[in-house]
């Protein structure tokens, strides 16, 4: 029951995402950090008096009682679940291409970034920007971008910004509507 809970887990995004319903319905209860919602669940089964924000698969999974569903702050959140493989797959004419783009944290280090797209007309339908886990003097970029990464402008692109000395790791390219 929400009244006899002393903190709630949850993977620290999933926290954040949901801070306003958690303030205004259980106020300063304690947040619990976790590596994963799954893990989440699997500490809230264990332990007594805890909270977990999960997904209904973990639900099912732990025999979980479901005491709220769409506590997100904002119903536009998202959450992206990728299938991850060796392969490549092949161009549909319609895909997108995800990208991390390692760059030192200066000025002008997204622009150095950008302006290989901007030239080549490549549409970026998402950019997240993050310190860099590894190094604090770089900063990590997001990167979704139309195309495919054996369409030449878009391999040109790739290869300019390298050329500036960013760090690029290809995620992959896949149908746009995945």
């Amino acid at each position: 029951d929400i009244k006899d809970a002393f903190a709630i887990a949850s993977h620290p995004q999933a926290l954040g995402q949901c801070t306003k319903w958690i303030e205004r319905n259980i106020g300063n209860i304690k947040r619990l950090e976790m590596p994963s919602s799954a893990v989440a669940a699997k500490y809230a089964k264990e332990n007594k008096n805890i909270l977990c924000i999960v997904n209904s698969l973990a639900i099912e999974k732990y025999k979980l009682k479901l005491v709220k569903k769409n506590i997100q702050d904002f119903s536009e959140n998202k959450t992206r679940f990728l299938v991850v493989g060796k392969h490549s797959i092949e161009r549909t004419g319609r895909d997108k291409t995800s990208f991390l783009i390692q760059t030192p944290n200066k000025p002008g280090s997204l622009m150095g970034v950008l302006k290989p797209f901007d030239k080549r007309k490549i549409n970026l339908s998402k950019i997240e920007t993050r310190p860099s886990r590894g190094n604090i003097k770089s900063h990590d970029f997001f990167i979704d971008c139309e195309g495919h990464i054996s369409d030449k402008k878009l391999s040109l692109a790739v290869n300019e910004i390298i050329d500036t000395g960013a760090i690029v790791r290809n995620f992959g390219s896949y149908p746009e509507y995945v």
